[in-house]
């Protein structure tokens, strides 16, 4: 039975598929066993994600009614609750109508396009740049709201109230929220309707600030997408005692970074793994446009970061840094990252490149044997950076002026090479890419994440010409 469902599901025949993983489940069950089919999927994951694909086609249609029954018949199988057809609409939207309060913190305007630097001749990206026209950053409060800690669904007056769900390029986007192996509810969305799985015994909390969300154990992801709105939530409009409300499933720098930021002294609240249902609300947005994903045949969609909510975080946190006497003289530091305690992304040949800058002064350096202020003052007292282009990254927003960074990547195209600039450089710091060869990819990871090598005579090179433009390693040292 589960050699025929997998011949249907490479056939397309969803429903047929379904019917033979329901089948092999019910032999399953009599005979004992762990079936799994053949990409290692359970039957009851497997299962649910097919049923999934059923509803997008019927979200489409507009046959609501009919994907909450199909759910119905299967839903003991995967354990998922009832689903409920909700309309997608914007915070803003919900202001309008009547169903939120809503304050602009920082206004809508328009930012510049970054200047990317390559040490080959600059490539052909296959990517679409961002849009250079910045979102308001807001502050908002629904009433009588459901959530779903590790997602960014906020159901609220009968709606699905979710920024990126509801923006004008949603045609093009994949929303992973209900798909992600840690998420908690079931989801599919449609164009102007998702079907959200309603919540079953949801855990009650009066006042709460939205700083959980898809993917915020991620450190990229979480300095991007949620550091920014402590902005709103120190805000003078925000009342005082409201609770910061955390996944608790995120590592310890996190909250680290929260209680540097937190200008109000607020509890905070750690969310598991079970829907909440809150009094009131409090909602900031993502300062830019970020879909997690683009839909098959769609260019990935580099988003381009505004660099004055990342300035301003910058200097919270440098001012935090130096009221504690943590920020040392020293400009000249040489920086080597590792990437050894990751899987993804790896760069391969690490080693022999560390082994090639240590005589030229470089410290190798383990982001994650730090604090996160131990790798503020790091970075804030380097001239010259070298290190894989991902999150280990993301603290050379707190270089100098004039830092010189050498990010090392694959030779994927559509990597999100303006995102990174547009981030590193709010602080200041410079960043060039140097591209090497992307290894064999295996089973179904992400371009974005393949491992790969660099040519070592080459990061010398590069590092050789990066110091001529070094402030502090010329001689015009910044302060």
């Amino acid at each position: 039975m589960i050699d025929l469902a997998w011949q249907y599901e490479l056939s397309g025949d969803v429903s047929g598929a379904v019917g033979c993983y329901l089948l092999a489940r019910i032999v399953r069950d009599q005979d004992g066993g762990e079936a799994l089919t053949p990409d290692g999927d359970s039957l009851e994951l497997k299962i649910k994600n097919l049923r999934r694909l059923q509803f997008y086609d019927l979200l489409d249609a507009g046959q609501y009614d009919k994907a909450i029954a199909l759910h119905e018949r299967t839903r003991h199988v995967y354990g998922s609750g009832p689903l409920a057809a909700h309309e997608v609409v914007s915070v803003k939207s919900l202001f309008e109508a009547g169903g939120a309060s809503y304050v602009e913190i920082l206004p809508g305007r328009r930012i510049t396009a970054p200047r990317l630097k390559f040490w080959e001749p600059p490539p052909p990206l296959s990517s679409t740049a961002g849009d250079l026209d910045m979102p308001p950053l807001y502050l908002a409060f629904v009433s009588e709201a459901h959530a779903f800690p590790r997602s960014n669904v906020v159901v609220a007056d009968k709606r699905v109230v979710y920024d990126v769900a509801a923006h004008p390029r949603r045609k093009d986007i994949l929303i992973q929220d209900g798909v992600n192996l840690d998420q908690i509810m079931m989801a599919a969305f449609g164009q102007t309707h998702a079907l959200i799985e309603l919540p079953e015994n949801a855990e009650r909390i009066e006042a709460g600030l939205v700083m959980f969300g898809l993917q915020s154990r991620n450190y990229g992801h979480w300095f991007s997408e949620f550091v920014p709105r402590m902005i709103c939530y120190n805000d003078p409009r925000c009342p005082d005692g409201i609770p910061l409300c955390i996944d608790d499933h995120m590592p310890g720098t996190h909250e680290e970074i929260l209680a540097l930021l937190d200008t109000r002294n607020r509890p905070v609240i750690k969310l598991p793994a079970k829907p909440v249902s809150f009094g009131k609300l409090g909602m900031a947005p993502v300062p830019a446009f970020f879909p997690f994903d683009m839909k098959p045949g769609q260019p990935f969609y580099d988003t381009i970061w505004p660099a004055d909510v990342f300035r301003a975080i910058r200097d919270r946190i440098l001012q935090r840094a130096r009221d504690r006497g943590l920020l040392s003289e020293r400009r000249d530091r040489r920086l080597f990252i590792s990437r050894k305690a990751f899987t993804q992304r790896v760069l391969e040949n690490e080693q022999e490149i560390a082994d090639r800058l240590r005589p030229l002064g470089f410290e190798v350096i383990y982001p994650e044997t730090l604090s996160f202020l131990e790798q503020v003052a790091l970075f804030h007292s380097a001239a010259l950076v070298v290190g894989s282009s991902n999150s280990s990254l993301n603290n050379t927003l707190f270089s100098q002026e004039g830092c010189q960074i050498l990010g090392l990547i694959h030779e994927e195209l559509s990597f999100n090479f303006r995102g990174y600039t547009s981030y590193v450089e709010s602080g200041g710091a410079q960043i060039t890419f140097l591209r090497g060869k992307s290894s064999q990819r295996r089973g179904n990871v992400h371009a974005f994440h393949a491992n790969y090598r660099v040519n070592p005579n080459q990061v010398t090179d590069a590092v050789a010409q990066l110091a001529t433009r070094s402030p502090a390693i010329s001689g015009r040292i910044m302060t």
